[in-house]
């Protein structure tokens, strides 16, 4: 009989504190998927704009495409990413002069920097940059 009580407690402390655990562990809610697809299929939310970059004087955009390769885009005075990943850069006049859908992984835009001329001029001529480097 005390064999059995000595197992009994062990067994009830460990039930217990797993069912602490289960109420304290964090679950993600349907509402943190809602938002994601939202700002994607909801054509307002997808127009929010999350960055503006603004060139000063003798800065130029670069931007680097698959189906183009890097490019320099002298014109462009204002470049902004909306939510579902709508690059545009604009001239002085708020003119659009690029617009690219997507950016990163899967998309035709890689990637966009603003640098000084003589900058970018020197990465085309140099082939690129390494990645490697700190």
């Amino acid at each position: 009989m005390k064999l059995s009580k000595l197992y009994v407690l062990p067994l009830a402390s460990v039930i217990v504190l797993i069912g602490i655990l289960f109420v304290k562990t964090p679950t993600a809610q349907s509402s943190d998927c809602h938002q994601a697809s939202y700002a994607l299929n909801n054509s307002k939310a997808a127009d929010d704009i999350v960055h503006t970059d603004v060139i000063e004087e003798g800065q130029v955009f670069v931007v680097q495409t698959r189906s183009k390769g890097v490019k320099i885009i002298e014109a462009g005075k204002v470049m902004t990413t909306t939510k579902s990943f709508l690059v545009t850069i604009k001239d002085e006049k708020g003119k659009i002069i690029r617009v690219f859908q997507g950016l990163g992984r899967g998309s035709d835009l890689i990637a966009t920097a603003k640098m000084s001329k003589a900058e970018a001029v020197q990465l085309l001529e140099s082939g690129g940059v390494d990645c490697r480097r700190n």
